[in-house]
This record gives C-alpha cells, structure tokens and sequence, in this order.
C-alpha cells in the first residue's frame, strides 16, 4: 500500500507542477493557456492519442465520449484527480 500512496503524492506534485506552468505560460502570453492530456502526451513524446481516440469510435458513444473529454481535459486536472483519488483509497486508516 506504501507503493500506491507514494504513487498519488508524484501524480499530485506533478499536477501542481502542470498547474504552475500553465500560470506561467498564461502570463506570458497575456491569455489564459492549459494544456491538454494529448499536448501532454506529446509532450513526453509517449505519442499522439489519436489512435486510441479513432479505436473509441468502433466502442460505442459512452466510452467514446468519455475519451474525448479525458484527452481533451487539462492535464492537471487529471493527474489531480487521479492523484487524489489514489491518496484517499491508499490512506492509512490504522
């Protein structure tokens, strides 16, 4: 269980750590700017998701919808979230 928490407080920081450059990028610019989970992707170059977003077409509108709006989400608010959710259900209740 020690491996899970330690795996939500990295998905945590590093959603603090995204929110933080997008604070900075949007100064930059003069215009609000955040990233997306397929710009982060990219980013990390894991890939381009379109792939996987052109297989969730053949699945149906529940879970194609669903893809869509996590790949298209701010980044830092899934890792946030995700991070989160891990923190709580791993929490040491003893």
């Amino acid at each position: 269980m020690v491996f899970f928490r330690v795996i939500a407080q990295l998905l945590i920081a590093a959603s603090l750590m995204l929110l933080g450059a997008d604070a900075v990028v949007s100064l930059e610019s003069g215009e609000i700017r955040m990233r997306t989970v397929s710009e982060l992707s990219q980013l990390l170059t894991i890939g381009d998701l379109t792939g996987m977003v052109q297989q969730s077409y053949n699945m149906g509108d529940g879970p194609k919808e669903l893809l869509l709006t996590l790949v298209g989400a701010p980044a830092w608010a899934v890792l946030g979230l995700i991070g989160m959710a891990m923190a709580w259900i791993f929490a040491d209740r003893g």
